[in-house]
């Protein structure tokens, strides 16, 4: 399931590049599923730069990579 899960998160992200929780999900999915921490790094990167006053997502991001100042990108 995670080829079919990946590709719907990746084509929302195409739809709406904008849409912040897509981002955190696609990051999610690289870190449960395949352990790719590079890649979960961006796409939580990216989800933090769009919603950056979303504290649970700051949160999310430094229990999984580290420290990172919320709001600041």
């Amino acid at each position: 399931e995670f080829e079919a899960a990946a590709s719907n998160l990746e084509h929302a992200c195409r739809i709406n590049d904008t849409y912040a929780e897509a981002w955190a999900a696609r990051g999610r999915l690289a870190m449960c599923v395949t352990d790719n921490k590079e890649t979960a790094t961006g796409y939580f990167l990216r989800a933090i730069e769009l919603d950056p006053e979303n504290e649970a997502l700051a949160k999310e991001f430094a229990t999984a990579f580290g420290a990172v100042r919320h709001g600041q990108n």
